[in-house]
């Protein structure tokens, strides 16, 4: 029996600040609190969107899925925070979940954290796609451009089995040139794996400044 502890889930809400959130970005704290010792809940980050200033994303990470489900469960406590955490929302609001392939923390705690959704094509091999993801990650851990803020992770979304995320961390410096890059930065050591990565999905890609809230748990 292995004894290699599961990597944790990662909720990820993308959603369009509301005109009250772009006046008072702390509006969102009041529903932090209310659920930052949940059981199960590890840390929460909270992004704006370099490309999309109004874009915002919420990143819990949890134990297990489990343990947010009961939250959502609550009868008393989950419509407070929707109460709380709707008077920040204007609009395109998605809720996901995705299990990653390494820890997450790092991209999470970089100066810019990326993020691709990706989504297969029709008629694109799932596990060829996952094989090339996977040596991508790889490449990049000794990629000059890349490794500072290794290692970049995937995840499969939950609710949508075909779609992925992507997350990994970058420097200022570096994202102004990976702005004007197919999904990634394409260092000569990573070229071919990136060039690839069109063949098998659809993407769209974020650039995120991600500061976390409140306190981590030990």
């Amino acid at each position: 029996m292995s004894d290699t502890k599961p990597q944790p889930v990662l909720e990820i809400l993308s959603y369009l600040a509301s005109d009250a959130l772009l006046k008072d970005e702390s509006l969102t704290h009041h529903a932090y609190e209310q659920i930052r010792n949940w059981k199960g809940l590890q840390h929460i980050y909270e992004g704006t969107s370099l490309n999309e200033p109004k874009r915002r994303y919420l990143i819990i990470v949890w134990d297990t899925y489990e343990d947010h489900k009961s939250l959502m469960d609550d009868p008393v406590v989950y419509p407070q925070v929707l109460e709380k955490l709707g008077k920040c929302l204007g609009g395109e609001v998605e809720m996901r979940h995705a299990s990653f392939t390494d820890n997450t923390i790092i991209a999470l705690t970089s100066p810019v954290t990326e993020i691709v959704h990706l989504k297969l094509k029709e008629g694109s091999n799932k596990t060829d796609f996952e094989k090339h993801m996977a040596d991508f990650c790889r490449h990049a851990l000794t990629a000059p451009i890349a490794k500072e803020h290794a290692p970049f992770v995937i995840g499969e979304q939950r609710e949508s089995p075909g779609e992925y995320f992507f997350l990994g961390g970058w420097t200022t410096k570096q994202v102004r040139v990976c702005f004007q890059a197919p999904v990634l930065v394409n260092p000569e050591s990573t070229k071919i794996q990136v060039d690839g990565i069109s063949q098998y999905a659809t993407y769209k890609l974020h650039h995120l400044v991600v500061r976390e809230y409140g306190l981590r748990r030990d």
